[in-house]
């Protein structure tokens, strides 16, 4: 942003060129007083506030100048690039595209109109502007910056190939732009023909260009305390503690940390916080928000912070932290979560993987050492959005659709950009082989009839008449609702569902997948491998088809399998949080102790695993706790004890006139119960206490839904009691 001030601004735009954003501010507001009309001041407003950190104060000005000065091209360029820094995509759209009908020829602006229209999942009128700006181009920056946008949307439209071409051209225009490594990683996940040695060549290409700097000055850590058994200090790196998939995953498994032996500090780098970040924070010691923090500075408050371990739970998408953690922000850095290949730099220590979806000779594609776990290092949380939800009446499983259907419906919730021609092929073979066999298929941009269009010819190029079809716009807030109208989930290859595997067995859905040799392609086969349902993973195409088939052979064996398949999921080895905290507790206990006895070579990590100076340091179990808020937990007893009082003084208030579940002392209750529940999930005390909540407040429904999870809880602890 460089405005060209008129006379009179020159005072403001001084101000400007200085920095002075709270000298700025005040003068424009003195301008406006006086001349309410004043189109420098209006320019200028806003960006000073945000500047100053006022970030609401911003967009009110924002909003006042726009309605002043609707026409004003570069007011609407420069709010629409704070609404960009902001991640206000939504509203960044409106000014981008009243600024581009204006200058229709201005290459900046379609730039970040593309970038705008890739969050919003308008990935082909994104993809022809980012065209549009390639034509423009005239400089080599230009041109790699359009391929940059054109290479996102076409992954989101299914030309992987393409989208890996484009961001190798930005590569070799512009080799010093991360964002293309980045993406050129991702996208290499997703290519059928692909070959891991590609992504490991990739991966340190990267950190060649962007690491090497930094290896010949290597951080100190002489001054750390270097007690074998002391408290560790944890750190995570993440744009992700937010309404992402990631936190599916990173809740539950943190919860179960022992606090007697870890603190845990989140290093947070997304532009916007949400009501799941709010909700995370709970679960941490300290929570600071480095999205705005030059890249330095967070280095080295995490320095400062004197962290142990961090991890690195991005990997290569987007917002990620690597110009970090290249810098070795900490004496052991893991990759955990974020990504699934090598993230290429000699910076981080480990990779937490298991031996099904890594097997030992995969070493060789990771410049991390890669530390198995007996299973999934992480465990998966559904509902992630509200937990208190996965408890209500319309997420209950219900019957298999093809007993009112009278025909199967086949289904996909994957990302588009994962499902290849290859993949449609296949399915297009198992559609057209039965007259009952129908597919839906969720994904991104199926609110516009155009591109819905275009993907039905897609699919009847692979044999798929579109009269057996049916496109599902994708909308978060049904995420787990279209499962009810799948009786079987398609796995797209090579590179598998994550995420949408587990959502669908936990909503009773069975899924069939193709297994391949690279890591990407065995997510879905390693779920299900844990949860003994080998049955489900086929070794090639021709498998794949007769799995499929014989699931759908049977309407009723079908249903029985979807009635039976949340409990068989929530009560396997990858839902157990306690004895996955456990298994993480002794690993970074490991960790420590063989950076304190071999520094960094991390080859010896496995000696220490699982003896017995690992097990009594990382503590056996931690203790069920209740994370109240940042750095503050009690124990469950504690919890229920509290409970009961609110409860108590609640029934003492229950009149006819003071009945509702919104007055002071039912919702006090309610909202601790969720709380509890947000760290100690299925806990059968809470689901009790909400029962009667919703049964005092004539909501029957609901208490028998709370009630039977409660009963069902205490059976199964029952049973793990009698087997231990």
């Amino acid at each position: 942003m460089k405005p060209s001030p008129p006379s009179s601004a020159n005072k403001l735009f001084k101000l400007f060129e200085k920095s002075d954003w709270p000298g700025l501010v005040a003068a424009c507001r003195r301008t406006l007083r006086g001349s309410p009309a004043d189109l420098m001041a209006h320019r200028l407003l806003g960006f000073a506030l945000f500047k100053t950190d006022n970030t609401p104060k911003a967009l009110e000005a924002f909003e006042q100048a726009v309605k002043r000065h609707p026409q004003d091209a570069e007011l609407l360029i420069n709010v629409g690039k704070v609404l960009v820094e902001l991640a206000l995509f939504s509203r960044a759209i409106d000014m981008l595209e009243a600024f581009c009908k204006l200058r229709p020829k201005h290459l900046e602006g379609k730039l970040l109109l593309c970038q705008a229209y890739y969050t919003t999942k308008h990935n082909q009128r994104g993809f022809e502007v980012a065209q549009e700006a390639y034509e423009l181009a005239q400089s080599d920056h230009e041109r790699s910056a359009a391929l940059t946008q054109r290479s996102i949307h076409r992954r989101e439209l299914g030309q992987i190939k393409e989208a890996i071409a484009d961001c190798s051209e930005a590569i070799r225009l512009t080799p010093r732009q991360a964002t293309n490594h980045h993406n050129r990683l991702l996208f290499l996940l997703s290519d059928p023909t692909g070959k891991p040695e590609e992504v490991y060549d990739a991966a340190t290409y990267f950190s060649e260009i962007f690491e090497t700097p930094f290896l010949k000055n290597p951080t100190s850590f002489a001054h750390k305390n270097r007690e074998r058994n002391k408290k560790i200090r944890l750190g995570f790196l993440s744009p992700d503690i937010r309404m992402h998939a990631v936190t599916c995953y990173l809740e539950g498994t943190i919860s179960q940390l022992n606090r007697d032996h870890f603190s845990l500090h989140a290093y947070y780098l997304y532009p916007t916080e949400d009501y799941i970040t709010e909700r995370l924070k709970n679960q941490f010691d300290t929570f600071v928000n480095i999205s705005r923090t030059p890249t330095p500075e967070a280095f080295q408050q995490i320095i400062d912070d004197d962290i142990d371990i961090l991890f690195d739970l991005a990997g290569h998408t987007g917002f990620n932290g690597l110009q970090i953690t290249m810098r070795k922000a900490a004496p052991i850095q893991v990759s955990w979560m974020g990504f699934i290949g090598t993230i290429g730099l000699k910076s981080v220590d480990y990779f937490l993987t298991d031996p099904f979806l890594n097997p030992a000779q995969n070493q060789e594609f990771y410049v991390e050492k890669m530390v198995h776990f007996p299973s999934t290092p992480a465990v998966y949380r559904p509902m992630n959005r509200y937990p208190i939800w996965r408890y209500q009446p319309k997420f209950k499983i219900r019957e298999t659709p093809a007993l009112r259907n009278d025909f199967i419906t086949f289904g996909s919730t994957n990302n588009l950009g994962k499902i290849t021609d290859n993949t449609l092929a296949i399915w297009g073979e198992l559609i057209s082989s039965s007259e009952k066999f129908k597919i839906i298929i969720e994904g991104k941009s199926f609110d516009d009839p155009v591109f819905c269009n275009d993907y039905f010819k897609k699919l009847e190029s692979h044999g798929i008449n579109r009269s057996k079809v049916t496109l599902v716009p994708l909308d978060t807030n049904k995420q787990y609702l279209l499962y009810h109208d799948i009786d079987i989930l398609l796995d797209p290859f090579p590179l598998t569902g994550g995420t949408t595997s587990f959502d669908s067995l936990w909503m009773g859905v069975p899924i069939v997948t193709l297994m391949g040799n690279a890591p990407q392609s065995r997510m879905t086969a390693s779920i299900l491998k844990f949860m003994d349902r080998s049955e489900w993973i086929a070794s090639d195409t021709r498998e794949y088809i007769h799995i499929a088939k014989q699931l759908a052979s049977n309407a009723t064996e079908l249903n029985q399998i979807r009635q039976s398949l949340r409990d068989e999921f929530e009560h396997s080895v990858i839902c157990d949080e306690s004895r996955i905290g456990n298994l993480l507790g002794q690993h970074f206990r490991a960790m420590w102790l063989n950076w304190l006895d071999h520094e960094s070579d991390t080859s010896a990590i496995e000696s220490y695993l699982p003896e017995a100076e690992i097990i009594e340091a990382s503590g056996l179990k931690a203790p069920a706790a209740v994370h109240l808020s940042s750095g503050k937990c009690i124990s469950l007893s504690e919890a229920h004890q509290l409970l009961e009082k609110l409860t108590t003084k609640a029934r003492e208030y229950r009149t006819e006139e003071k009945s509702s579940i919104d007055t002071h002392h039912w919702r006090e209750a309610t909202l601790f119960c969720e709380k509890i529940l947000d760290s100690v999930p299925n806990d059968p005390a809470t689901l009790t206490y909400l029962a009667e909540i919703e049964q005092a407040h004539g909501e029957d429904e609901f208490s028998v839904v709370y009630m039977e999870y409660a009963l069902k809880q205490l059976s199964f602890m029952n049973v793990q009691y009698d087997t231990h």
